[in-house]
């Protein structure tokens, strides 16, 4: 469900990881798997801002392979 709320840069939860990427760039960028719950983060330390993609198989189809959460 997206929300109201973008960075500087247009991006909010319900975003693609694609359009993080275009947005944010690959330099820079720390990929990593989170466990509980399961994700993909993408860490731009630099930018002090991160976005967690959910990949869990049991989350939602509207939600599966977005931003679910922002982070600074």
């Amino acid at each position: 469900m997206p929300t109201p709320y973008r960075t500087d840069k247009g991006v909010g939860i319900g975003a693609t990881p694609e359009e993080v990427r275009r947005a944010y760039g690959d330099a820079g960028c720390l990929e990593r798997e989170r466990r509980n719950p399961q994700g993909r983060e993408f860490l731009w330390r630099a930018e002090g801002i991160f976005f967690v993609i959910a990949t869990d198989v049991g989350a939602p189809q509207e939600i599966r392979n977005k931003v679910r959460e922002i982070g600074i």
